[in-house]
């Protein structure tokens, strides 16, 4: 590793800052750094630049920007006024308007690279690429109907008919929402993104918040879900109740 290189962040996803400009960061491939730039392509959501993305023999890593003066809203929130917080909320509520006008190829809910789905929506079992819509509906119907052999009862749920395949963040919990001294919101940590049905990211912050990611933010991740939506709340729901399957039993 660098000698002068500053660690910002500790394993499993350790990022190292390089330069006055400049971090590195370990990853799982290249979903990250290929999503920041689609972004910063196709919308005006506040995203680090990347430089470059590379493989060696210890693994993947990414060289971006570094924000400079800009604090995670895991720290930053509770010193926020009120007024400042509406205005993040704000930004936020238009980030994920613009992430909801990016639509995927029809019927093939992916990442950026036809890699495996990862993410709190999946557990630890990194299923696909998956080939249809379908064959995403059926992933979960399976795992509810393995944990009702194992002795839950979970109600089938039903995706609507209309269901639009959208560019989703599926990450966003405080630690990855940095705001600047000029109160401009930042997105980092993409590696989980990709084309899936609206309600994931709903799902996402769902599940993190009963894992206690929002603790004493509780109010952050209230006015998260409702800019991302409650009517999704259905689909939190399910993934949580099913989610012991998910996180220990992938395999089956």
């Amino acid at each position: 590793m660098i000698p002068t290189a500053i660690p910002l962040a500790p394993a499993p996803v350790p990022v190292w800052r390089i330069s006055r400009s400049m971090v590195l960061k370990a990853s799982d491939g290249n979903v990250d750094a290929l999503s920041c730039v689609f972004i910063q392509q196709n919308t005006t959501i506040a995203v680090p630049d990347v430089w470059l993305a590379f493989q060696d023999t210890t693994g993947s890593y990414m060289i971006s920007q570094y924000i400079e003066s800009a604090a995670t809203l895991e720290s930053a929130w509770p010193t926020l006024d009120e007024e400042t917080k509406g205005n993040v909320i704000g930004q936020l509520s238009d980030y994920v308007k613009q992430l909801r006008q990016l639509e995927g190829r029809p019927a093939h809910p992916d990442p950026v690279l036809p890699v495996p789905s990862t993410g709190p929506c999946f557990g630890l079992c990194e299923p696909g690429p998956f080939e249809s819509l379908q064959e995403l509906f059926d992933f979960f119907d399976h795992k509810r109907h393995v944990f009702n052999k194992l002795g839950g009862n979970v109600n089938p749920y039903q995706f609507p008919d209309e269901t639009r395949l959208v560019f989703v963040h599926q990450d966003l919990n405080p630690r990855n929402l940095l705001v600047d001294k000029d109160e401009r919101l930042w997105i980092i940590d993409w590696k989980n993104s990709g084309f899936y049905p609206e309600c994931f990211e709903y799902c996402a912050v769902f599940l993190q918040a009963g894992d206690g990611v929002y603790q004493n933010l509780e109010d952050l991740a209230q006015r998260e879900l409702d800019v991302i939506g409650n009517q999704h709340e259905s689909f939190g729901r399910l993934v949580r109740s099913i989610r012991w399957v998910l996180t220990n039993a992938s395999q089956l």
